[in-house]
Formats: C-alpha cells, structure tokens, sequence
C-alpha cells in the first residue's frame, strides 16, 4: 500500500459548465517513491490524461519538505531584525502596521513556516531527532507569530484569507499547543456594533493601536460605502488622512490620534453631517445629493449670495425627480427607459430653474457631469432602490 497522503487544493472556476482544478501535491511519509513507476503502469487507466512527469514533481519525500524548515523559520525572523527591544510586542506590530508590503510578506512568510512545520511534526524521525528544545522554539515562534498576525489584522482591518483557514494549520495550533495560549483570527470589526467595537479596543495595548484599529476599520467602511455619498466619505476620509500624516510628522500626540479617530468613525457611524443645512435634516438623501451637487456649483459663475439656495433647491427637486422614477431593477438594467427619463427631467430642470432662477452658467460638459453623478448616485442609494 503506498503510505502517502495527499493535500489538494480545490480551486476552480466554471467556464461552460466545465471545471477546471489546480492539483497540489503528495508528501511521501513512507518513502516508497521506487514503486511510483510500477504503481502508475499497473493502474495507467486512472491516470489518463496526466503527464507522468507531472504526476512525478507533484511528489515530495518528507524529509527534503523537513529539510526546508531551519529557512523558512530563519526567512519569517528575519522580517523583524529591525526590532531593537524583542520584548515589545507592539514595536513589532507597529511594524507591520506601517508598511503594507511588508505585512503581506510577513503573512506569507508565517503560512509557509506552519505548513513545513506541520509536516515535521507528524514524522517521527523529526520529532525523535531534533533536540525538545528546538521544537520548543519552533512552537514558541509558531504561537507568538500567530498571535501577532492576529493582532495585525484587527488593527489593519484586513480581510481573512484562505490561509488562514488551512485545517492543517488549525490542526497543528490545536494539537500541539495549547488553544488557550493562541489568539483567535478574527475578521475586520463591526465599528456599528459599540459593544463588540469598544471590547476590541480594549484588547490593544497602546493609544496608537487602538487609533489604528479605529482608523483602518472606519477606512474600510469608508471605502465600501464611499459611492453612497461621495461628499460625505471623502471629508471624512481627509480627516483621517489628516490624523495620520500629522501623527507621523509627530504634530500630534498618541491620545490626540486616538481622538481624532474616533471623531472620524463617530460622525460615520451616527452620520453626523455638519455640513448639511437645516432644511434637508432628515432626509440622508437630499443631502447626499446636495454634497454632490455643492462640488460641482462651486466651481460655476453663480452668485454667491445665491449658492447655497441653490444647493439646497437642486438637491430637493433633482431628487424628486428621481424618486418619482423609481421602478422595480430602474438601477440595474442598463439603459433602463428610466434612467432617461430621469436624465432629461434633470435636464430640463437646470436650464429652467437653475439657469434661469439663480443665473448659474454651465457648459454642456458640467451639466453632462451633474446629471451622470446624480443618476449614479441614485443607483448606489439603498432607499432608492426598487
């Protein structure tokens, strides 16, 4: 019986109802690669449609895959030889937080130690071999890195990935160390939910972490939601960069950081608009129109005594006027006949209202530009959905 075992990677993708999966590979924890040959001509029917030196690379006797993990280990240390005080845990966290392609190295990096070590460790020859204290260090480095990982993500706010995932890498954290000594991977946190966001901030050790978690994770939103209220978003978001670049210039001190983020993600989370005028209070679409609209009149000859009446009367009635074209899939279909009709009336709208009225002078590009960002705008608004 050939004692090997097999990791698969599943991947595909549907193309004509066909699917196509990149294979992995076999790890030979026997030592049986000599009988390859004679195992694949005595079942040559299952292998139709393999190249036989294809299926040869895609074999790895275990102890060149053991041989690997005194670089692979020196490779993910070496990441950090910068550190000055190795005890400080944040100094390596902030690190990482600094430099995005480092993190991504870093990640990497740590994915391939644990997968090389998880292949040591179900061999005995490794395990009766190698000095305890060495393995030791392996596990010890294994857990701190994990926990490190974790700390990162929760303050960069990055999504989990496959790796993370690998049930032999659980396997190996649940098997050989202790659960409780390993913190859990978590994805990005709800900055909605006060609770669950105040319970994470309470995890980070330093004022600048916990701005960090504030800042990536408001980002994030920020960034999913930007096409909702383009105006909105984007201060917000100067504001944050803000924060950042006067933090690194050292402008600004950890806990005026640390305030200032969560100004950012308070005015995000309770939609605080200040900017907004009193007559559209209430209606989070007006004012989403009247950001979008206020960019593109500052930039016109109209009077200023006027501009903001204007504003306010263009995002009233352009959005009337949209809401009085809502359908069912309006936003979906391309070229939907109310996308149109929502077009001309707007149109129609700026040259007696707002020409007119309030003696704005747009060329065609501008007003082209007005009506396409208020359309687009409609489209990415949840209330105006059909």
């Amino acid at each position: 019986m050939l004692q090997a075992i097999a990791r698969v990677n599943r991947l595909f993708s549907d193309e004509d109802q066909g699917i196509d999966k990149d294979l992995g590979y076999i790890v030979d924890y026997a030592g049986v690669l000599e009988d390859l040959d004679s195992a694949m001509d005595t079942y040559s029917e299952g292998w139709q449609g393999f190249d036989k030196k294809d299926l040869e690379q895609a074999i790895a006797n275990i102890q060149t895959e053991i041989d690997k993990l005194p670089q692979v280990h020196a490779n993910l240390r070496k990441i950090f030889e910068p550190i000055t005080n190795t005890r400080d845990e944040t100094e390596y966290e902030d690190l990482l937080v600094d430099d995005e392609a480092l993190r991504d190295d870093f990640y990497e990096r740590l994915s391939q130690f644990s997968k090389v070590f998880a292949i040591a460790l179900s061999s005995e020859r490794f395990i009766t071999d190698t000095p305890e204290r060495k393995i030791n260090s392996y596990r010890q480095d294994l857990k701190r890195f994990q926990n490190l990982k974790a700390a990162v993500k929760l303050r960069c706010a990055d999504d989990l990935d496959i790796r993370d995932l690998e049930p032999k890498i659980k396997k190996l954290l649940d098997t050989h160390i202790s659960a409780s000594e390993v913190t859990t991977l978590t994805g990005p946190v709800n900055i909605f939910d006060d609770s669950a966001f105040n319970s994470a901030l309470d995890r980070q050790p330093t004022l600048r972490a916990k701005a960090d978690t504030i800042r990536n994770n408001t980002q994030r939103v920020i960034t999913a939601k930007y096409d909702e209220d383009p105006a909105f978003y984007q201060k917000l978001s100067e504001l944050l960069q803000a924060a950042i670049d006067a933090f690194r210039e050292k402008r600004i001190s950890e806990l005026e950081y640390l305030q200032q983020t969560e100004n950012v993600r308070n005015n995000l989370v309770y939609n605080r608009n200040d900017d907004a005028p009193e007559e559209l209070n209430g209606d989070e679409d007006a004012i989403a129109f009247f950001g979008v609209i206020s960019n593109i009149l500052t930039d016109t000859s109209i009077n200023p005594d006027q501009v903001q009446q204007a504003n306010i009367d263009a995002a009233q009635q352009t959005l009337e006027i949209v809401r009085s074209k809502v359908v069912r899939d309006w936003y979906r279909v391309a070229d939907h006949p109310n996308q149109k009709f929502m077009a001309n009336e707007i149109d129609d709208y700026i040259y007696d209202v707002l020409e007119e009225k309030y003696e704005v002078n747009l060329d065609e590009t501008t007003k082209d530009r007005m009506i396409n960002e208020l359309i687009q705008l409609a489209k990415n608004r949840p209330n105006l959905r059909y």
